[in-house]
């Protein structure tokens, strides 16, 4: 079955919740064979084979092999070397010592000084909160979006200094033979502790990671030179994958976090209605403490075991925050956290209801199943049909594009085309099945963020396009790439290789590329009802680049005018301002939105 899956199966994820790096699950097996395969295949099936950069693949392939040691190594070009302090927080360097590589003076190896991190850490955290705590909120806006502007000008000095040293395949393989030479004596963290829980003992690796690890690394690294959403992964992290999305049900503070090694770990969503959530933690959120302690260069994986814990425990974590620029400790309660892909409720005071998909990514059951499920669910509470439905994707990550289009089906009466896929080889339509679970008329509302992403920006662009939903909240993350996810193998073990092979287009034409999908109405999830900088498509290194944004549609906007005319927002805002102090805090989003699906509902009657 696994198979038969992975070969029709097209992806349009662009969260993973661990990548094959992070578990360290790597086919045993796989090395430099392997390694020129995925390249061969990467360059027959790209999407855009002419934009291939050869040598940008080698320079990342070797970055990520080396970042992937367990010492603290990183691969740089020797002109960086006097611009570190330029790029450093604050102007304060991370100490350390260079180690030169006996057959070339243009890129060097640069050892961190592990025993130092902390120090260097708390002292940039003294600088930034200096800094910060006299800002107001513009002021820290304007801060945070320099500081974003400073890491792109960064990555661009990075990319030239590469060009300059012409790094190619040759130099990649010397890499490796150094790796291969040095792996015992760079095999041990120095920041290594022993783990604080058993889950998952069967897959922690023992002693220093075995050459098939560093070439499964770097062929994930020459991927990830084409566009941020490539990747390799091993078979089993994928299925895990998959299960997690249908059903991950485990005691922790319930929230997806990215990063880690010698990047950041960053909050990519907490959960709606997690412990994590509801104590303050928010999508952005960068950790640099657990229970007091640094999580500076430790995996993804050891950063996850220190969070979660048995219900009931405190865990407390120190994070900034860039959108404001602000650092704060924030304590969470840990619980059951019961994840499903799709659930439902009832406003049984306004007749309306709620049916969240929070990824179109299955193991077994189809989310198209589910969401018939779920509304069936709703209509036995209702009495039957609801006066009207909201549609909840904030921040619904995507997943396999045929549920997309299936799902989107279900809210439109006839068969429409709701996506068009186009490569460099051919172009398809994609329709739904004209099966609807609701009558057509049926006021219908989707809920949208920076966080709703590719397949999620599909349903909600076709439910747009064809007037049948009212589109609500914030810009989505701007992600119109298909990934296909193809298995290849080793001689005794398979991996995947996830490759983006086509852009996505919205019915009318256009592609949501880097512009996402624009709400009919803009409303904020803040208290304050502010819009604060989020992370998105553009943030991305490579990224494909954006093309023609919608054209505008009078008809609709003269629609949209008519309805906001009919709400007032203040009912909502004297609503939210009396539950602030509730234990569960309330939607800002979902009750500043309710009033226009009223308003629909009323303009139906």
């Amino acid at each position: 079955m696994m198979a038969k899956f992975c070969k029709t199966v097209l992806i349009l994820s662009f969260l993973t919740f661990g990548t094959a790096g992070n578990l360290q699950a790597v086919p045993g097996d796989f090395g430099p064979a392997d390694f020129s395969r995925v390249l061969t295949y990467a360059h027959l099936n790209y999407l855009d084979r002419r934009s291939i950069d050869e040598e940008r693949g080698y320079v990342d392939a070797a970055r990520t092999a080396i970042n992937s040691m367990p010492a603290p190594l990183e691969l740089l070009p020797a002109s960086y070397l006097d611009r570190r302090k330029e790029f450093s927080p604050f102007g304060v360097v991370m100490p350390g010592k260079v180690l030169k590589l006996p057959w070339t003076d243009k890129y060097v190896l640069f050892q961190i000084d592990a025993s130092k991190v902390e120090e260097i850490r708390n002292k940039r955290d003294e600088l930034q909160k200096k800094k910060w705590d006299g800002l107001n909120q513009d002021q820290r806006e304007n801060e945070a979006r320099k500081l974003k502007e400073k890491q792109q000008v960064q990555r661009k000095v990075l990319d030239d200094m590469w060009d300059a040293t012409g790094f190619d395949g040759q130099d990649f393989t010397r890499i490796m033979s150094w790796i291969q030479d040095n792996r015992l004596r760079f095999g041990t963290s120095p920041e290594s502790q022993p783990q604080e829980s058993e889950e998952e003992e069967e897959e922690k690796p023992s002693g220093p990671p075995s050459m098939n690890f560093y070439y499964f690394q770097a062929a994930r690294g020459f991927l990830k030179s084409f566009d941020p959403h490539a990747d390799l992964l091993d078979s089993k992290v994928w299925e895990k994958i998959r299960k997690e999305s249908e059903d991950a049900t485990f005691e922790g503070i319930g929230a997806i976090l990215r990063g880690g090694d010698e990047e950041d770990v960053i909050v990519e969503t907490p959960f709606p209605g997690s412990p994590a959530l509801r104590s303050g933690l928010k999508a952005g959120d960068i950790i640099r403490k657990v229970d007091g302690k640094s999580i500076s260069n430790l995996s993804l994986r050891e950063v996850v075991k220190r969070i979660r814990g048995p219900r009931g425990t405190v865990v407390s974590l120190e994070v900034d925050r860039p959108t404001d620029l602000t650092t704060r400790e924030i304590k969470i309660e840990r619980d059951v956290i019961e994840r499903k892909a799709v659930d439902s409720s009832y406003l049984k005071e306004h007749k309306i209801g709620i049916i969240h998909i929070r990824s179109f990514l299955f193991h077994e059951t189809p989310i198209t199943e589910m969401v018939r499920e779920a509304y069936e669910d709703i209509k036995k509470e209702a009495g039957g049909d609801p006066a009207g439905l909201i549609i909840d994707l904030r921040n619904n990550p995507g997943g396999d594009l045929g549920e997309a289009v299936r799902v989107t089906g279900l809210f439109m009466e006839e068969e429409r085309i709701v996506t068009s896929l186009k490569s460099n080889r051919n172009s398809r339509e994609l329709e739904s099945d004209g099966y609807p679970v609701l009558p057509d008329k049926l006021p219908l509302m989707v809920l949208v963020d920076a966080g709703s992403a590719s397949a999620s920006e599909i349903m909600a662009s076709a439910l747009q396009d064809y007037g049948r939903a009212l589109i609500v909240g914030d810009r989505t993350f701007g992600k119109a790439t298909v990934q296909q996810i193809q298995p290849l193998e080793t001689n005794s073990s398979r991996y995947l290789v996830k490759l983006t092979i086509a852009r996505y287009y919205a019915p009318n034409g256009y592609t949501v590329q880097v512009h996402g999908v624009q709400p009919d109405i803009r409303i904020s999830d803040q208290k304050d009802g502010e819009f604060p900088l989020r992370f998105r498509e553009e943030d991305m290194w490579h990224h494909l680049p954006e093309l023609a944004q919608k054209d505008p549609n009078p008809q609709r906007e003269k629609w949209v005018q008519a309805l906001k005319k009919q709400v007032d927002p203040k009912q909502a805002e004297k609503y939210l301002k009396e539950h602030e102090n509730d234990a569960v805090r309330p939607d800002y989003m979902l009750q500043r939105a309710l009033p226009y699906l009223k308003a629909m509902i009323q303009e139906k009657d």
